[in-house]
């Protein structure tokens, strides 16, 4: 299985759900009190599934990991958005939310993109009848193609994490990556030169990083990814046919995951490259719907393109003279 999988026991399902209760309880589920407390929080997670997350990170052999059993209820979680809307810091979590957080900051730093849903920190994936045909994440009509999440950006996420609200359709995920020997090593050696433009996808308000860069980077015997086949070009003839290579081997090695309610799935966004089957949504409040976060390992690092060091929202469009004004 390309996926590890981690089963909860019931009484572990009921042990996050107990925590995530006495969040509720307490008051104490605003968006930034859970975002600040999380990692202490955390730590009262069943053993199992902190072992199981550390293993994931410090071994660095699995494409992705996935939580399944956590307890959600169809009913109390209402329908499936139709809109996006705005949040902000003081925004009141849902339970599932916080559960997402929680299992989210055993990974590292949760954090957001100004330039993606109004700024949210937490993501919702729908479908959206206006957006039907545009290649975003509420698009329904055409495959989504792959890409690593947000390539063009070097403060991109390590890791990429979905939790599952609603899949009644079992609409799949789109996962894809490179096997040891999918290119030859002059194919390999033509990716890792700067010799590519990556942009951004449609829909993201920002302003791109016009520099070339790599396809591939790290250890040329099992390279992390860097691309977007949605939004990419190559200097010349040469790298042009690697970028072709590597499109083919990306696509030959695509296998379906479908993320189920209750489900944390985690990819790595070095070592994995990710899309969406196309579908036909209903529009009547119980189709598909996930959340989305993305993870970094150092935070810090982002600190030029963020309002304040507690801040979880990176400004991508960090260029504009009025974004850049906040920054201190």
């Amino acid at each position: 299985m390309k996926i590890k999988e981690y089963m909860l026991t019931t009484n572990e399902a009921k042990a996050v759900k107990s925590i995530v209760l006495e969040i509720e309880k307490k008051q104490e589920n605003r968006l930034s009190w859970v975002l600040n407390n999380a990692k202490v929080i955390a730590d009262k997670l069943p053993c199992g599934v902190k072992k199981f997350i550390y293993d994931f990170k410090v071994n660095d052999k699995e494409l992705g990991v996935c939580i399944k059993g956590n307890l959600v209820d169809d009913t109390s979680i209402g329908n499936t958005p139709s809109d996006f809307f705005t949040r902000d810091e003081k925004s009141i979590c849902t339970n599932e939310e916080i559960m997402f957080i929680l299992y989210s900051e055993l990974l590292g730093f949760t954090f957001g993109w100004n330039s993606i849903q109004n700024g949210n920190i937490i993501n919702d994936i729908f479908p959206m009848k206006k957006d039907c045909k545009s290649a975003t994440s509420a698009g329904s009509a055409y495959d989504f193609g792959m890409h690593t999440e947000d390539a063009f950006h070097p403060y991109r996420a390590d890791y990429l994490v979905l939790f599952g609200m609603r899949n009644p359709d079992e609409v799949a995920t789109l996962i894809s990556f490179l096997k040891p020997d999918d290119l030859s090593s002059e194919t390999i050696e033509s990716l890792f030169k700067k010799e590519f433009v990556v942009g951004a996808n449609v829909g993201q308000n920002v302003t791109e990083i016009e520099e070339y860069t790599s396809a591939l980077f790290g250890c040329k015997s099992s390279p992390y990814l860097k691309v977007n086949m949605n939004n990419m070009r190559s200097l010349n003839q040469k790298s042009k046919e690697a970028l072709f290579k590597l499109n083919q081997a990306l696509l030959n090695n695509t296998f379906k995951y479908r993320v189920q309610q209750g489900d944390f799935l985690v990819l790595d966004n070095l070592k994995t490259v990710h899309g969406r089957e196309k579908y036909v949504p209903r529009y009547d409040g119980t189709d598909r719907w996930l959340k989305r976060m993305q993870v970094t390992n150092d935070i810090r690092k982002s600190r030029d393109i963020r309002r304040s060091a507690s801040s979880r929202v990176l400004i991508a469009n960090q260029m504009l003279e009025k974004e850049a004004a906040f920054i201190k």
